[in-house]
């Protein structure tokens, strides 16, 4: 038997999960998700130029990313590796990037945008560096280019608002409408982060077993990154060992557990305390060992319920005059 709507839920096989992935929600938190991870890459993550074309006195790739080898495969390794084309590609993200920030055809200039994302990233990745922290960030960004994410907030919303043949939809363009499609992007996000923090665990486990809970094996690493990267705090705490044990636990204990803030029954303490242990973790992580987890922590917008800020709120629903109360009356419902 197939599945069927009922009222705002899906019932049959496979209700669950279209339940989870696609309940009825407000578009606005796709919105503002998209304006501050936008404007967060374009004003503090995005690399140098100089960086990109600094690459290029390597004689070739390392370790070429699948992305690389089929473009390799296309246009040559020799245009893939050109100055003027690694140019040309991170103009056209800033270009893109922008447009994607003020909304103006948002899906396009934000899947042109992503696309130049990954092709700089791949460029990146094939010398032989490895920066995870960009893989989930990027992914996001590629799941909002097939989303309804300029709904609001955007110039293609306030050029709807001011249209006479969009008058049915007399929606202001700070407001959101209701969708099955808005939630399913943030929900995949929030799983790929407990599958990742979970993977950091039992990637500890594997390969450390319970020597990553000596002391030691934290000691080790807080002394090498401290002494590399220049951090004097890092290098200062590596003589404590008992403190070193109590940070090893610590970290297996979030990254293992960070699923819990996935059940929905749990959700409503576990979501506050793992965002905000996270929030802890990698600032201590940057200002013990320099490694940044910043992407990670922008993303950590995923949970927090912008449809709820009354700026966000204000204006004539998108349907009914019920049918924003009755959208709204579902997000407890909804992943958060």
């Amino acid at each position: 038997m197939g599945s069927e709507f009922t009222g705002n839920s899906v019932r049959g096989p496979g209700g669950l999960l279209k339940n989870y992935f696609f309940p009825e929600a407000m578009t606005t938190r796709l919105a503002v998700l998209r304006i501050l991870c936008v404007a967060a890459y374009l004003l503090w993550f995005m690399y140098p130029l100089s960086y990109d074309l600094e690459l290029l006195a390597h004689p070739g790739f390392k370790d070429p990313q699948w992305l690389t080898q089929a473009l390799v495969a296309v246009f040559g390794e020799s245009n893939v590796r050109h100055p003027l084309t690694i140019t040309l590609v991170y103009d056209l993200s800033i270009l893109a990037g922008m447009l994607a920030l003020v909304g103006w055809w948002t899906r396009t200039s934000l899947g042109v945008f992503t696309a130049c994302f990954w092709f700089l990233l791949a460029h990146r990745y094939s010398y032989g560096e490895f920066h995870h922290v960009e893989t989930v960030f990027g992914i996001f960004l590629f799941m909002l280019a097939f989303s309804p994410c300029g709904d609001c907030l955007s110039l293609d919303a306030w050029h709807r608002q001011r249209d006479p043949r969009t008058e049915s939809d007399r929606r202001s363009w700070r407001v959101g409408s209701i969708s099955r499609m808005a939630m399913w992007p943030i929900v995949t996000v929030q799983i790929l982060f407990a599958l990742v923090y979970f993977d950091a665990a039992a990637s500890k486990m594997i390969n450390g077993g319970l020597y990553w809970f000596n002391g030691y094996t934290m000691q080790d690493f807080l002394l090498t990154d401290g002494y590399r990267n220049d951090r004097p705090l890092g290098v200062w705490l590596s003589k404590y060992r008992e403190i070193c044990i109590l940070m090893s636990v610590a970290a297996v204990a979030y990254e293992g557990l960070f699923w819990l803030a996935l059940v929905p029954r749990l959700k409503r303490y576990a979501v506050p305390m793992f965002l905000a242990g996270g929030v802890m973790l990698h600032l201590g992580i940057f200002f013990l060992q320099a490694a940044p987890f910043f992407m990670w922590m922008t993303l950590y917008g995923v949970w927090f319920p912008w449809e709820r800020l009354s700026w966000l709120r204000a204006g004539q629903p998108s349907k009914s005059e019920a049918a924003e109360p009755a959208g709204l009356a579902d997000l407890k419902h909804v992943p958060a």
